[in-house]
């Protein structure tokens, strides 16, 4: 059985090694359906929003 969905990706945003935009190719040229950013950390570009 074929994964259809990725919904634990990170990028380089956290401690992942790609851009969204690289995650989604990649998702895209294996067939996935859906894929999901988890990015976490303070290397997020959103972590100072956090209160």
């Amino acid at each position: 059985m074929q994964a259809i969905t990725d919904l634990h990706t990170h990028t380089v945003y956290s401690h992942g090694k790609g851009t969204v935009e690289d995650i989604v190719r990649v998702a895209m040229r294996r067939g996935l359906q859906a894929v999901g950013i988890a990015d976490h950390g303070p290397s997020h570009f959103l972590s100072a929003l956090a209160v």
